[in-house]
């Protein structure tokens, strides 16, 4: 390479060199901008705070006005926050609490203003603050504020005058300045608001065992493994469904006031009575695995309102149609699946009283030809197509639930209720690996009392089950030719899924 080739390749990252060093010192010049920016930024804000604090530091707020004089407290950072003093027996809603908290924290000065004299407080509204907020800190420091009368600006404010800004000052330093007229809002509670509206004070995963008076006696409903069983005191017992006993007692848990009225405010009997929870429509009573009581639940009712005594005494009002749900009666809670302990995996073949016969055939159901359904080894018509309402079928016993049983001891002749010509029979085969070969289903007359109910009856129960009839036209089209589908209608659930 040249001298004069060596100069000019010097020169050219001589140059690269100082444009990046350049760039460089743009680039931090930018960052360092950028980051006393944020800083300054975020001083400002904290220097604008009415009170600076962490929320995870408090440990107390309280707060004094019109609505009265409450404080709460906490352990620790992620600890419930608890009423003290004179509301110690009650617990506060925990997220009225945090919301007043953050309100607290987000409140923020207008402008500074000189020290005022203490003679003269009473010209800015704190000789009778409107609002006193005191905050207690990890490690005891105690901040606070008063909050005073309205900034008046100009002498003509008439009447409707509403100001925008109003008086506050540091409990600790005297110091003055404004705030927005939104503070007085945002800080107007009263005990209503920061009470909790909860109910009940158990989880349901602590419930083993609970129990009510009803119309047929006490009933007992005893969790054993995953299992229900719901006893009566006739001695009586029936399986218990899991879901509709899980979903009472989230109900009764999440259940929530849209009034309260204190227990100091309830007179007497006198005003349980009107109430109507001096003898109570239901009383729950909740318990855990050892026996232990974890709480009654009171349930009544007057022409206005469903009352319910919650854990702290005071009774919470919500509104008038919940009062059947909170009382239900046992049947809700027993398992009234029809088909209950019937694994249809296995089932294989179905046989309707026309005689026609569908087998089964990977996820397909297909029609078999007489002379094959009486065969040991019967085929299915595989040129013809596949029936999918026998899959819809199958569905619908595999969840049907009765809308109420007759149990066997209580069943009369089956003239009674038409089983003994009954409009309708089909049967349900198993493979050979299932506990049992069939079940025959009959269905009899319609429910004189509920025209869209039918009683039913299967082999392997002795009872009748009471069940709605919407479920009959998918049964009814098995003895009818496939329908045609237009080009543009639509398939069913289940022949689109077998597809």
């Amino acid at each position: 390479m040249s001298a004069s080739d060596s100069k000019g390749s010097f020169g050219y990252w001589f140059k690269l060199g100082a444009g990046i060093a350049v760039l460089a010192a743009i680039v931090g010049v930018w960052f360092g901008d950028e980051y006393y920016t944020k800083k300054e930024t975020e001083e400002k804000k904290l220097a604008e705070k009415a009170l600076n604090f962490e929320s995870d530091a408090v440990r107390q707020i309280g707060i004094k006005g019109p609505g009265g004089e409450f404080s709460f407290a906490r352990d620790g950072a992620k600890s419930e926050w608890k009423f003290v003093r004179e509301h110690a027996a009650i617990s506060p809603d925990q997220d009225a609490v945090n919301n007043f908290l953050a309100a607290v924290k987000e409140m923020r000065r207008e402008r500074d203003l000189p020290a005022i004299e203490e003679s003269k407080a009473a010209e800015f509204g704190f000789d009778n603050p409107r609002r006193v907020v005191r905050v207690s800190l990890e490690g005891g420091k105690e901040i606070g504020l008063e909050i005073g009368g309205d900034v008046k600006v100009g002498q003509s404010q008439g009447a409707d005058f509403k100001a925008l800004s109003i008086y506050a000052r540091s409990i600790e330093t005297k110091a003055l300045f404004v705030v927005p007229s939104a503070a007085l809002t945002s800080t107007d509670k009263k005990f209503s608001d920061l009470r909790t509206k909860q109910v009940a004070k158990f989880l349901r995963d602590e419930v083993a065992e609970f129990s009510f008076d009803a119309q047929d006696g006490n009933v007992t409903v005893a969790k054993q493994d995953a299992n229900w069983t719901i006893k009566l005191s006739n001695g009586k017992t029936f399986a218990g469904d899991g879901n509709a006993i899980g979903l009472y007692l989230d109900k009764l848990q999440r259940l929530r006031a849209d009034a309260v009225i204190e227990k100091t405010a309830i007179d007497g009997q006198d005003g349980l009575a009107t109430l109507g929870l001096a003898k109570p429509s239901r009383i729950v009573r909740l318990k855990k695995a050892g026996g232990e009581t974890l709480q009654e639940i009171s349930i009544g009712a007057n022409e206005a309102k469903t009352n319910v005594i919650m854990a702290d005494g005071a009774v919470a009002q919500l509104a008038l149609d919940q009062f059947g749900e909170l009382v239900a009666d046992f049947k809700t809670l027993r398992d009234l699946k029809v088909m209950s302990g019937v694994d249809f995996t296995k089932v294989t073949r179905l046989v309707t009283s026309k005689g026609k016969t569908f087998q089964k055939e990977g996820q397909k159901w297909y029609p078999v030809s007489t002379d094959a359904a009486a065969a040991s080894s019967p085929a299915p018509r595989k040129d013809q197509e596949s029936r999918s309402e026998v899959a819809t079928l199958l569905s619908d016993f595999e969840f049907m639930r009765a809308k109420d049983i007759i149990d066997a001891d209580a069943v009369q002749a089956d003239p009674t209720y038409g089983l003994d010509q009954p409009i309708e029979s089909f049967t349900f085969e198993f493979a050979d690996d299932a506990p049992v070969k069939k079940i025959q289903v009959r269905l009899g007359r319609r429910v004189v009392s509920d025209e869209k109910s039918i009683y039913l009856k299967r082999e392997g129960s002795g009872a009748v089950f009471m069940v709605d009839t919407a479920w009959m036209d998918t049964l009814r089209a098995l003895d009818e030719p496939p329908k045609e589908l237009k080009p543009t209608g639509e398939s069913s659930p289940q022949a689109k899924k077998e597809n």
